[in-house]
This record gives C-alpha cells, structure tokens and sequence, in this order.
C-alpha cells in the first residue's frame, strides 16, 4: 500500500539477495510513482536477474535503473534485458547501469 507513492529506492550495497528480487520486481510495479531504482553492489546473481525481470515485464515506470556490481553474467543481464524490452516501460527507460556484472564478451 505504501509502495505506490516512492518515487526514488537506492538499496545499493546491502547485501541483497536473489531471494529478494522477486518482491523487488513486485514493488516496480505496484509504485504508481517509482521511477529509480539501484540495486549496485549486492548479492544478485542471474537466478535473481530473471525473478526480478518477471515482475518487471508486469509493466513498470521506471526512467533509471542501477544494477552494476551484481553477479549477473550473461544470462543474467540478457533476463534483464528481456525485461525491459516485454514491458510497459521499454520506451521511458533512460538510464540502465549495468557495469561490472561478470560480461566479458
């Protein structure tokens, strides 16, 4: 209920986990207003990337999302990108960070 009115969420470095992306993918879309979100320097791996991309595909406000220094992979940056490009927010998406996420190709 109260998540429909943040606007900015900055949980970068707090040792968040894949087990937390599914409800982090939920909060993107149930905020009527949450347009940044940074997930740097956490615990999320691939199996989190594709939770978190699912709940994304839902539809999503989002302008600036922040998921750099994360163990994602190529999988999981490619489940992220699936996410943003099967969801309402694909078109205002500004910002995508993604640096330092285990990419070496």
């Amino acid at each position: 209920q109260h998540a429909k009115h943040i606007e900015s969420l900055d949980l970068s470095y707090n040792a968040i986990t894949d087990t937390a992306c599914e409800i982090l993918g939920s909060l993107c879309v149930a905020s009527k207003s949450m347009t940044k979100l940074s997930l740097a320097g956490n615990r999320i791996t691939a199996e989190g990337a594709k939770l978190f991309s699912q709940g994304m595909k839902r539809s999503s406000l989002l302008t600036s999302l922040d998921l750099s220094e994360n163990s994602l992979g190529k999988e999981g940056c490619v489940s992220v990108l699936d996410g943003i490009t099967h969801s309402g927010f694909k078109d205002k998406l500004s910002v995508l960070r993604m640096a330092n996420t285990g990419v070496t190709e």
